[in-house]
């Protein structure tokens, strides 16, 4: 799972989000500086790293549930106070 994590990180740069930020401030025909280009692609990037490795984490400990179902019964039990 770290690892996974570890080069989707690696793979989420920026460079690869830059084209996703208008050149142009919207409405005009005035160019957005490459400073604030470049900070949003960085934070498309973060929040997209963020919602792959939320994804990643899911779908691990669904994977991983499927194999313990005592664990599940147990939590089901503790649940509803059937001991």
């Amino acid at each position: 799972l770290e690892i996974d994590i570890e080069k989707m990180r690696k793979a989420c740069t920026p460079d690869k989000y830059i084209n996703q930020v208008p050149k142009f401030i919207d409405g005009t025909t005035k160019l957005l500086p490459t400073w604030k280009r470049q900070l949003l692609a960085r934070k498309i990037a973060n929040e997209d790293m963020e919602r792959k490795e939320e994804e990643f984490r899911r779908k691990f400990h669904e994977w991983k549930a499927q194999f313990n179902p005592m664990r599940c019964k147990l939590k089901f039990r503790e649940i509803t106070g059937n001991f």
